[in-house]
């Protein structure tokens, strides 16, 4: 009996041995169908368990040859008080295993929602130091992924907070982020790291449950996976379905979208009011993502359902979001980024005329070949340009005078725009509104000035 037992054990710790074997030849042939010779890659690296192993197991693949250039990029940003000592432990890693280490800090301003900024901080501050063809590598794995969607599940997300962590997404829409470990649990790389004699750093902090992730980390997670060893990993296959049906479900609201999108990125309401609440939220929230910006509520959806698309016809409604405002004008809205009025100011642009930059970053004026017709200044005409005009003026093609304000309205020109448009005056002499209408004083039919205006949104 007590042979049988031994024998048992003997092949139970043989058939471990063989399975951690295969766990690491099965990781490394991963990596290896990811990694591309010819790109170059940044690690991510806390000096904690899991950036360390995929630390190591780059630079086993560039010892081998598999992989060219490899760095690491260590942010400390300050909130621990051991991020010195782990700035430390970094560095000498780094030096042990010759590869050049990046050591980058930010600062938090302590409001909202503060993994989130550390997040987008972290990310921005590594995006904004890849070179050429450089891809950035995290370590999350498939514990993370796990806590994700449990996380999301909490909040009430959709399609979007349920696809939790991507393997490979473009932060920004421009610089590749690839993520190799979402579906290796964190025991697999404790085996790999224990297996090599690596050592890492530990954060205390992730000990606190007080953290909801740490929470479900300590307390949830090990229950679930005690009844259902499997969780884990049907959290990941949840996860990519989600992620598959938030593409799908874009692909055809992005179909919808460009029905009613204009050339300047405004949307045309007009059949808004009688579309079923729940298309018209979704291609509202795919017009705000069109422009770029991320990170908004289902409330300010909501908002801009309730305030401004059903609004009435004769009201100004605007609703702020972030650096930018929705405006309506008849059946249209439009997405414009909020600056300080410009009314009262004038700009002189002397001779000979080179790049006019205007005010706030909104955009430019040039003198080219195919911009708008306007008589040349003459020798004793001063070019300045201003964004406010009243009065009655002779237009070219008009043979009486018009108020400004009815100009305005004839060209369809918004409210908020008025004073944004760049006025052309020469002297005191009102010449044109730049790429509206030129005044009898501007006009020219030979040996025109001609002028270019690229207006930032």
């Amino acid at each position: 009996m007590y042979l049988y037992f031994k024998n048992k054990s003997f092949f139970l710790l043989i058939i471990l041995f063989y399975f951690f074997i295969y766990i690491i030849i099965n990781d490394m042939y991963y990596l290896k169908k990811i990694i591309d010779i010819k790109k170059k890659y940044l690690v991510a690296y806390s000096g904690g368990l899991d950036s360390t192993v995929l630390l190591h197991k780059l630079f086993l693949l560039r010892e081998s040859g598999f992989v060219r250039f490899i760095r690491a990029v260590y942010v400390n940003h300050g909130i621990s008080i051991n991020a010195d000592d782990w700035e430390y432990h970094c560095i000498q890693q780094c030096k042990n295993w010759n590869i050049p280490l990046v050591l980058l800090n930010i600062s938090l301003n302590g409001k909202g929602n503060l993994e989130a900024e550390l997040r987008y901080k972290r990310y921005s501050i590594m995006c904004k130091i890849l070179i050429k063809e450089e891809i950035l590598l995290t370590a999350h794995h498939l514990d993370d992924q796990c806590e994700s969607v449990l996380l999301a599940l909490k909040r009430g997300s959709g399609l979007s907070g349920l696809s939790a962590i991507r393997e490979k997404m473009y932060f920004n829409n421009y610089h590749l982020i690839l993520r190799p470990f979402l579906f290796i649990t964190r025991k697999e790389l404790k085996f790999w790291a224990e297996f090599y004699n690596l050592v890492w750093v530990e954060d205390f902090s992730n000990n606190d449950i007080r953290y909801d992730r740490n929470f479900l980390r300590h307390k949830v997670i090990p229950i679930l996976l005690k009844r259902w060893p499997f969780f884990s990993r049907s959290c990941f296959i949840s996860a990519k379905h989600c992620k598959n049906e938030k593409y799908l479900l874009n692909y055809f609201i992005d179909l919808e979208l460009k029905k009613y999108l204009f050339y300047d990125g405004s949307l045309n309401i007009s059949s808004f009011f009688h579309m079923d609440f729940i298309l018209c939220n979704a291609i509202l929230k795919r017009w705000i993502e069109y422009h770029k910006i991320k990170f908004f509520s289902r409330s300010f959806l909501n908002k801009l359902y309730n305030e401004v698309i059903m609004s009435s016809l004769d009201s100004n409604p605007k609703l702020k979001i972030f650096k930018y405002e929705v405006r309506r004008y008849r059946n249209i809205i439009y997405l414009i980024k909020i600056f300080p009025s410009l009314k009262n100011l004038i700009l002189l642009w002397n001779k000979p005329w080179n790049i006019c930059y205007l005010p706030y970053s909104s955009g430019i004026l040039l003198v080219d070949s195919k911009g708008f017709s306007l008589r040349k200044p003459n020798y004793d005409e001063e070019v300045n340009i201003r964004f406010e005009v009243y009065g009655e003026y002779y237009i070219f093609g008009r043979k009486h005078k018009r108020k400004i304000k009815k100009l305005w309205q004839e060209f369809n020109i918004p409210p908020w725009m008025r004073n944004r448009i760049p006025l052309i005056f020469y002297n005191n002499m009102f010449i044109s509104a730049l790429g509206v209408f030129v005044t009898i004083d501007g006009y020219c039919n030979i040996n025109c000035w001609k002028i270019s205006m690229k207006l930032n949104k």
